[in-house]
């Protein structure tokens, strides 16, 4: 039999007419006379009850509206907009195109959503129940909006699809089957306007977006994340790339870890009043390293993190701020009661102390910040148990640390201090409010960790403190921490005795070469010492002209007759030598440049007339001498005359050796860095 040409013009596929409904429901009536309306087809004031039969449409009669209906039924520009209904079976649209808006507010999708590879306008369910939405490469010309009580009892998968607008999940409630299985799936996604999981977003399950570009903001303000994958994890965006800000504040609540790990952020990461509880295999909380953020990282203001936060190698445009924020630890429930916060029934002990006991709570190694880093804040507000810092670059550094005390920055409530960890961090100057006093910078360099101050001292800490101060035009405060840092070298023990006290004497008479006064202030002090013993000295008679003529002119024979001679109070001697001055000959004997003719003229004596000789024969009475006669006396050593030689001898070599080192210090022969 021919075929009839005009039937065959007729025919639609299976479910693409209105004849392959037959028994149409007085719902279903309504749905069809709104969609050729362009209005919403209100079935019920809300989700209808399990009992209700009035209420319930095919998912095959919204379907055929969906992709136009046809002449019977006509869908107006506006598309398919329903309210209150029970939509029994699967809702398949895949690979199809919709003509218009879906709107489906307050029903109940019985069956799943399946949206692969179609192509859509704005899909909006606010409010409804759904179970499984499989939208895998969706392009949406519009919206997707998932809010104002939706709720997911199966996973949303939105790998790759495209959206021009935004995905619109906040309040929405993202159930999943169980805990450790992701609830909301958008790998690879791109959406043109922003992502929101806020405003009572919750999720019972793991969120996951890797890979997905977001043109606008990802707004978790006020989300609460409780899923945990087999790793601990709440949330990834591991390599998503956010074209304005990501919000994770502001009630924002994680129970495991959240990931940002090679994360692109175009504006900034505002975490402030945020709360990260997970714990991942790398102990963190909030995990971002290889992050980069062209604004700023907020970190402050009611943030916690009851592990580590992870920032490694992370590039940060502008400052980070971590005022106010807790880092390891559960904020003081009792103070925070009292401002009104949550109560401390809901609070729960940090699991940071189960963790490795040097691990820091901020951890920023290698990163780069560009502006301000702010570690700042009222220590009853801010904890860290550690910041570690290690070949980090940054513009300025904020801290609290005070010269009276190291221990701004604590740990759980605690009294010990925290530490840091520097190594290789640069910087290029402080920031207020930091305390650039010498005490205060050196208790901040003071705050390392045990080893990098002992065995396996770190000295480019200190050197690039040295340096920043410096810079600053803090001279005074750098040679006072240069100083500290020597003698916290000479504390690590691992010197040699010998060179451990040329260490310490090159410390005690130059301060280690920034203060190579010092040895004057020495020297002043050894001169008047020695000036006393050389006056003691010649008051007995010890000091003698070094001239032989003198000695054997007949001039002054009476100066050698008396029964002691005493040559510096010889009258005769007076006007025709150089009178001994024993401050003048220790000077002349410390800085031979005096030219005072001292030391030239006059010089103890060693060996004198005894009248007893003892052991070493040195000698045993000068007074039995001084009344014997010649023959009666023997020659012996002067203990005086010894000691004050002695002492001569030591300002001599004080004066060559303190005189060459400073030289050597002075011209920059001996490197003080």
């Amino acid at each position: 039999m021919a075929l009839d040409p005009g039937a065959s013009t007729k025919k639609r596929a299976l479910g693409r007419s209105l004849g392959d409904f037959p028994d149409l429901s007085d719902a279903e009536r309504e749905v069809i006379a709104a969609a050729r309306e362009g209005r919403t087809a209100e079935i019920g004031p809300g989700i209808p009850a399990t009992s209700e039969t009035k209420c319930r449409v095919r998912a095959g009669v919204v379907r055929f509206l969906a992709l136009g209906g046809d002449d019977a039924a006509p869908v107006h520009e506006k598309g398919v907009s329903i309210q209150g209904a029970r939509i029994e079976g699967d809702l398949d649209l895949e690979g199809c195109t919709l003509v218009g808006d879906l709107v489906l507010e307050k029903c109940d999708l019985g069956g799943a959503l399946l949206l692969r590879g179609s192509h859509t306008r704005t899909i909006a369910l606010r409010g409804s129940h759904c179970g499984d939405i499989a939208a895998d490469a969706v392009k949406v010309a519009g919206t997707l909006f998932f809010r104002e009580g939706f709720v997911a009892k199966g996973a949303v998968r939105l790998i790759g699809a495209t959206v021009d607008g935004d995905l619109d999940c906040s309040g929405g409630c993202f159930e999943g089957a169980a805990q450790h299985e992701v609830v909301l799936l958008l790998d690879q996604a791109k959406i043109g306007g922003a992502v929101r999981l806020s405003n009572g977003f919750a999720a019972r399950g793991v969120v996951r977006l890797s890979g997905v570009a977001i043109d606008g903001e990802f707004d978790c303000t006020g989300g609460r994340f409780d899923g945990k994958d087999e790793k601990g994890r709440s949330l990834l965006c591991d390599g998503a790339r956010i074209g304005d800000t990501a919000y994770l504040g502001n009630g924002f609540v994680a129970t495991g870890t959240v990931r940002l790990v090679g994360v692109t952020i175009a504006a900034n990461l505002g975490c402030e009043g945020g709360r990260f509880e997970g714990r991942d295999e790398n102990d963190a909380a909030l995990d971002c390293d290889r992050i980069a953020v062209g604004g700023c990282v907020y970190l402050c203001d009611g943030f916690v993190a009851l592990t580590i936060v992870r920032l490694l190698g992370a590039r940060i445009g502008l400052d980070v701020y971590c005022h106010s924020g807790t880092f390891g630890a559960e904020p003081d429930a009792s103070k925070q009661d009292s401002q009104g916060s949550a109560s401390a029934g809901r609070r729960r002990a940090s699991p940071y102390f189960g963790i490795r006991q040097f691990s820091p709570t901020l951890d920023l190694s290698y990163a780069t910040v560009a502006g301000t880093l702010a570690i700042s804040g009222p220590p009853e507000t801010t904890r860290f148990h550690g910041v570690a810092l290690t070949g980090a670059k940054i513009g300025r550094i904020a801290d609290a640390v005070r010269g009276s005390s190291a221990d701004t920055l604590c740990s759980d409530g605690r009294a010990e201090p925290s530490f840091l960890v520097l190594d290789g961090l640069t910087y290029q100057r402080f920031g207020e409010p930091t305390d650039l006093s010498a005490p205060a910078r050196i208790a901040f360099l003071r705050l390392q960790k045990k080893g990098d101050l002992g065995e396996n001292f770190k000295p480019q800490p200190w050197e690039q403190m040295i340096k920043v101060l410096r810079e600053m035009g803090h001279d005074q405060e750098a040679r006072t921490v240069a100083i500290e840092k020597q003698k916290a070298l000479r504390q690590t023990g691992n010197m040699t005795r010998a060179a451990g006290y040329l260490h310490d004497l090159y410390g005690l008479f130059y301060g280690y070469g920034y203060r190579p006064l010092r040895v004057g202030l020495w020297a002043l002090l050894l001169a008047g010492l020695s000036a006393l013993v050389f006056w003691v000295a010649a008051d007995n008679g010890v000091m003698m002209p070094t001239d032989q003529k003198i000695l054997d002119d007949k001039r002054y024979a009476s100066c050698r007759q008396q029964r002691s001679p005493n040559w510096t109070r010889c009258d005769e001697l007076q006007y025709g030598y150089t009178v001994f001055n024993p401050v003048l000959y220790s000077f002349e004997l410390i800085l031979p440049i005096v030219g005072s003719r001292q030391t030239k003229d006059w010089a103890p004596q060693i060996v004198i007339p005894c009248g007893r000789v003892g052991i070493g024969n040195t000698c045993g009475s000068t007074a039995d001498a001084a009344n014997a006669p010649p023959s009666q006396t023997k020659p012996g050593y002067s203990p005086l005359g010894i000691v004050t030689a002695f002492v001569a001898g030591l300002d001599h070599l004080f004066g060559w050796v303190a005189g060459l080192v400073f030289v050597a210090v002075v011209s920059g022969l001996i490197k003080k860095d």
